[in-house]
């Protein structure tokens, strides 16, 4: 007679099919924005485009945390976890700013504040910069409008963006 004596042991582990937590995004500066999500086990990557699609599991994810914009755009991003669950999106906004220097007039703009970094070309900015924004007229000329948009504005203030616009100055 064989008597055979086994002691088996196991363990289920319950699959994973919650998706991570919505991103969070945060400006970190006028053309950088941060994300950033939690899961039960863990985020593996991250997804940004400028397409709201939800994207799916082969796409190009990355593990990287901060993202540069580089036109005037809504930018979504998602949260994936190692089970392949994709969160819903997150967004921020982008701008395109211009500006138009009048003739006889001299146009300071810069970054969040009157000692930001200047700007002097067409540049894209993150919903809530500020843009500190200064005019002058040159000798012979009278300051006539200083305006971002359709609203005018006082010389040396500074306002936060919102919307595309053109900022300008006029001088007669």
């Amino acid at each position: 007679t064989v008597t055979i004596t086994a002691k088996t042991s196991l363990t289920a582990n319950a699959a994973d099919t919650a998706a991570p937590s919505k991103p969070t995004i945060t400006r970190s500066d006028y053309n950088t924005f941060t994300y950033s999500a939690t899961d039960g086990v863990g985020v593996t990557g991250y997804y940004v485009s400028t397409s709201s699609t939800k994207p799916t599991t082969s796409s190009a994810w990355v593990t990287t945390k901060t993202y540069d914009i580089s036109a005037a755009a809504t930018y979504y991003v998602w949260a994936r976890d190692a089970a392949g669950n994709i969160s819903e999106a997150a967004s921020i906004t982008s701008y395109q700013i211009t500006r138009s220097q009048g003739t006889g007039t001299s146009l300071t703009t810069k970054y969040e504040s009157s000692s930001g970094t200047a700007f002097t070309s067409t540049t894209y900015v993150l919903s809530g910069t500020p843009i500190y924004v200064s005019a002058s007229a040159s000798t012979g000329y009278t300051l006539s409008t200083l305006k971002h948009g359709s609203t005018t504005m006082t010389s040396g203030t500074t306002y936060t963006v919102g919307a595309s616009e053109a900022i300008s100055s006029t001088a007669t």
